[in-house]
């Protein structure tokens, strides 16, 4: 409904968001959820053909605000503090991932931890909560378990079967002693 009086436009919007809030958020997220993969892409295409102007607006507001950009900061920064187990949990829920179907949470991250009786699931050192990583299928984004940060490096560059027989391959039998190396003296 169009105002002349910008104030009452304003408030109508204001109050319009705020009977239908619920609603509003349901349906964004639907279509989220239908269009992620599409919405991902535009946005990705976006952030490279315009990355440099992007960096220089930072900058720029870095520069010209610096109190105001120090303020937001050390206010994410507390609210990160303040709220582990949310700002966890919402790593987990943007990768996507899953556990047995159901979304990755805290209590499925405590479970895990205690089945490994605080360990890491390949190195079994013992590890702090805080330090074990959730490791995941990164195609199917299903959770296979905790591991210590060295070990969840080490499944990252070897996601596959077949990348981890090779390397398993090359440690058991490394090209330095294997049996041509020593017929051919160097």
């Amino acid at each position: 409904m169009p105002y002349r009086n910008p104030d009452e436009a304003h408030r109508y919007q204001l109050d319009y968001y705020q009977t239908r809030k619920e609603t509003i958020r349901k349906k964004k997220a639907r279509y989220y959820r239908k269009y992620r993969e599409k919405l991902r892409e535009k946005h990705k295409k976006y952030y490279l053909e315009h990355r440099d102007e992007i960096l220089a607006k930072l900058r720029r507001m870095k520069e010209t605000m610096p109190s105001r950009w120090q303020q937001k900061l050390a206010r994410d920064r507390r609210w990160y503090r303040e709220n582990p187990v949310k700002m966890r949990e919402y790593r987990w829920k943007c990768k996507g991932m899953r556990f047995q179907g159901g979304p990755m949470t805290q209590t499925v991250f405590d479970v895990l931890f205690s089945q490994q009786e605080g360990k890491c699931a390949i190195c079994h050192r013992s590890m702090l909560p805080s330090k074990l990583h959730v490791d995941h299928d990164h195609t199917s984004q299903e959770v296979r378990g905790l591991a210590c940060w060295r070990c969840n490096r080490l499944l990252i560059s070897i996601h596959t079967p077949i990348t981890a027989a090779a390397v398993l391959d090359y440690l058991n039998r490394p090209p330095a002693h294997r049996s041509w190396w020593v017929k051919h003296d160097h």
